[in-house]
């Protein structure tokens, strides 16, 4: 054990870093994304899935033109529509820390695309508590969108992927494609062996994910800050490491036992 005390010592160093936005653009059928996220995670992964659905909605409802989709990861939390003075496009801009809600977004667009005409959009028109669910936009996410695969980066997740369908994320086996775990939402995923990945549902709970129905559950005892990233620091099959980003404590993960050990460093004080 020293001997791995020694070994995260240096390994450790490179993990507090300095804050740097990741700014991507993609452009997907008739709408134009821009993603701006603190780090390369996972949100941008559901802006892309979001922006497919978006030209599957904008396709059944027969809306000819183009628009944008700008979503940031950011404590300066709003949403709203406008036009864009220059070409006329429709724009929909979301900044939030909190996890990207696919439907909601997509009935958000719905209702303005409806009602473009009604609604003065040459002002930013803020969304609200929205309540209406558009069954057009249930029949769009019945529809499976798998995990992209743009962004190198993000090729974290070893012999499993995921697509989102009907409001749940469906996690399955590359070979077989047998489902092994669904959530409506989450924040980050990693591989943590060839067989085990884990599933941060946000700074405080996540699932250490063994196969059909080994779904193990953890609570932190601290909320982590945001914004959400974990480290993952593998050191073999039975045993893994997470920290978070913005701090020095680190979590052992016994894959064997299926057990956890919070402030693992203090164990040396």
């Amino acid at each position: 054990m020293k001997k791995i005390f020694i070994l995260l010592s240096f390994l450790t160093l490179d993990l507090i870093y300095a804050h740097k936005n990741v700014q991507l653009e993609f452009t997907r059928g008739n709408v134009y994304l821009l993603t701006s996220t603190h780090d390369y995670n996972e949100e941008i992964n559901k802006s892309l899935i979001l922006s497919d659905y978006a030209n599957i909605l904008i396709d059944s409802l027969k809306y000819d033109k183009k628009i944008k989709i700008f979503n940031f990861q950011s404590n300066d939390k709003k949403m709203f529509s406008y036009k864009d003075e220059k070409d006329g496009l429709i724009c929909f801009y979301r900044a939030d820390l909190n996890m990207l809600d696919i439907k909601s977004f997509l009935n958000f667009i719905n209702y303005i695309l409806l009602n473009e005409k009604k609604l003065n959009l040459e002002k930013p028109l803020i969304f609200g508590e929205l309540k209406e669910n558009y069954k057009l936009v249930d029949k769009v996410i019945s529809n499976e969108i798998h995990r992209p695969k743009e962004v190198n980066q993000l090729d974290n997740l070893i012999n499993y992927s995921y697509y989102y369908k009907d409001n749940n994320f469906h996690f399955y086996k590359l070979i077989g494609k047998e489902l092994v775990y669904k959530t409506q939402n989450f924040s980050q995923v990693e591989s943590v062996s060839s067989y085990n990945f884990i599933v941060f549902l946000n700074n405080k709970h996540f699932d250490l994910v063994k196969g059909i129905n080994r779904i193990i559950s953890f609570n932190l005892l601290k909320e982590k800050r945001s914004p959400l990233k974990f480290k993952i620091i593998n050191i073999n099959q039975d045993y893994c490491f997470i920290q978070h980003s913005w701090e020095q404590e680190l979590i052992l993960v016994n894959l064997k036992t299926s057990q956890i050990t919070e402030n693992f460093y203090n164990r040396f004080e």
